[in-house]
């Protein structure tokens, strides 16, 4: 893989605080093709995920952070697998809209990446996947202009390749400590230089997964 690919995306063809967001990577590519795929005489058999979240109701999950005069709401829809959460905004230039959910880091144990699906409709902005320790200290990685699509794409996202966005924090420039995180955050954010296209749009997030392999 890339050493510059910051996540992998698998079927894509082609703040926290005020810290959290003056620490938004601006520079993080985004891969064009997958690994190549080697096949087996045995196919091994496939890990059961570990459910973080369904994503079937709005239960937990709540306003998070809005930036620059945006707007965001979230609401039930149905969804790849029963019901998703669709997050409605209006993205100013330079905007952020987030939404979080607090979680017992226990049910990371045992995980190497977080999984989720996500399709979505309006404007191309950035889609950013978020950890943060009880502390306000601030995980994440970039997706730059994807937001737009019909079909749902799975992303996973190995933990060696969430980088630590608080740099006042004393945990900037270590790993990340899943027994630390206490919270996970879906943010969409504007990003001009890199191609994000203010305005209005949706996204609809679904099955948010461990990755045991």
């Amino acid at each position: 893989m890339d050493i510059r690919t910051k996540v992998a995306i698998i079927g894509l063809i082609g703040v926290i605080g005020a810290a959290f967001i003056m620490a938004l990577p601006l520079y993080l590519d985004i891969p064009t093709s997958t690994p190549p795929i080697t096949s087996t005489s045995t196919p091994s058999p496939t890990p059961t995920p570990i459910i973080i979240d369904t994503m079937d109701s709005t239960f937990g999950w709540k306003k998070y952070n809005v930036v620059e005069g945006s707007s965001i709401n979230f609401t039930p829809v149905s969804g790849r697998t029963g019901n998703a959460i669709e997050i409605s905004y209006d993205l100013k230039e330079r905007g952020l809209v987030s939404i979080a959910k607090d979680i017992d880091p226990e049910i990371l144990s045992g995980t190497k990446g977080i999984k989720f699906f996500y399709k979505g409709s309006g404007e191309p902005n950035t889609l950013i996947l978020g950890l943060r320790y009880e502390d306000y200290t601030s995980f994440g990685v970039a997706l730059h202009r994807v937001t737009v699509t019909d079909v749902w794409v799975p992303i996973e996202v190995p933990y060696t390749y969430i980088d630590c966005w608080s740099e006042e924090s004393q945990h900037y420039g270590k790993k990340l400590d899943l027994t630390k995180v206490r919270k996970v955050v879906f943010l969409i954010a504007n990003f001009p230089e890199k191609g994000d296209v203010f305005g209005s749009g949706s996204v609809i997030i679904d099955d948010v997964q461990g990755i045991t392999s």
